[in-house]
């Protein structure tokens, strides 16, 4: 499966500190793999989430590709997500 990051995640991500950067791109390198647990988002269609640490990943799914939306803490990635994907 393909994975892809949007601009606003990769400005997320250049924010963040460099070991945190680490283990996103760690996490996010893995996704093409079957084993990577992705849990679903309540009352979102087809978006998911991914644990990095204390940040998360959020990503919209179809079947042929996987699109990292959101890089964010988990204190507020989900209001983000709230107000964007909405």
């Amino acid at each position: 499966m393909k994975v892809e990051v949007l601009s606003r995640a990769k400005k997320q991500l250049k924010k963040l500190p460099k070991l945190d950067q680490f283990v996103i791109v760690n996490k996010i390198n893995s996704l093409s793999r079957k084993d990577v647990k992705l849990e679903k988002l309540k009352d979102f269609k087809n978006i998911y989430r991914a644990r990095a640490g204390n940040y998360r990943i959020i990503i919209k799914r179809t079947k042929t590709r996987m699109v990292v939306v959101i890089i964010g803490h988990r204190r507020e990635v989900y209001n983000l997500a709230e107000r964007l994907l909405r």
